[in-house]
């Protein structure tokens, strides 16, 4: 009788081992990747500094200024698996050295007191909800970016002005959405996409400059009738806003 508890003790063991081992289910934003071994996960202790990339670091300073050095991309990562979550709260800035190429999924999401973010011209692509829920108060995409993932600011309620580099072609669904602060958006020429719900609620957003190269509009773009869209004449958005019922101004 002894032996057969036994048996039945060390079986359900395992079993939770197993259980505990397994991926979570993914939280938005995810990356479809497990997570790799060399980054540091929200579940450990506290802490101040460690690997985010093959050949990636990051430390957080006394003052809140998270410095990521190195070179390369960032490791994969998803919305609250980022390897300074556990210090979330603790970060006002960010900065991000020259030779880091990419910032993933989820790296800054729920970072409610990060105020600036430095991005270096090495960087070419922001992933999916990078910045999601984040408490920057403007930024500034360089040129050198070339994919910027789908709620990527979304629900940034202190985000003020952003500027958005030429290199990025689309901005993807949800983008700016809920940045219900968003007072000034700069967009580059060589913008050609402007996705769904791209700035739905962004009730401080009076007027928007379009620039030429943007040639197609996804549905619930911009607060409903409330946004001045400026453009040149002939352009795909006066094209927009006719249809919509948006104000048109012809520059």
């Amino acid at each position: 009788m002894k032996k057969k508890l036994s048996a039945i003790v060390s079986s359900l063991i395992i079993a939770a081992c197993l259980a505990s081992c397994s991926d979570s289910s993914a939280a938005p934003g995810s990356s479809s990747q497990s997570q790799p071994q060399t980054s540091e996960t929200s579940s450990q202790a506290d802490t101040s500094s460690g690997k985010c990339g093959e050949n990636a670091q990051w430390q957080l300073d006394d003052s809140g200024v998270l410095k990521i050095t190195g070179s390369g991309e960032m490791s994969a990562m998803y919305a609250g698996a980022a390897p300074w979550y556990a210090v979330r709260e603790k970060i006002k800035k960010a900065e991000i050295a020259n030779g880091i190429s990419s910032i993933s999924a989820g790296a800054f999401s729920g970072c409610v007191n990060l105020e600036q973010a430095v991005i270096p011209d090495s960087v070419k692509t922001i992933g999916k909800s990078a910045f999601y829920n984040c408490g920057l108060k403007q930024i500034e995409i360089p040129n050198s970016v070339e994919s910027l993932g789908e709620c990527v600011f979304w629900d940034c309620g202190k985000l003020e002005s952003a500027k958005i580099g030429s290199g990025v072609k689309a901005l993807e669904y949800n983008a700016f959405c809920k940045c219900r602060k968003l007072k000034s958006i700069s967009l580059s020429q060589g913008l050609e996409r402007i996705g769904d719900c791209a700035f739905e609620y962004c009730d401080s957003l009076k007027s928007i400059t379009i620039p030429n190269s943007v040639t197609s509009f996804g549905g619930n773009v911009f607060p409903t009738g409330e946004t001045v869209i400026s453009g040149s004449k002939g352009s795909a958005a006066e094209t927009f806003a006719n249809k919509y019922g948006y104000k048109f101004e012809a520059v």
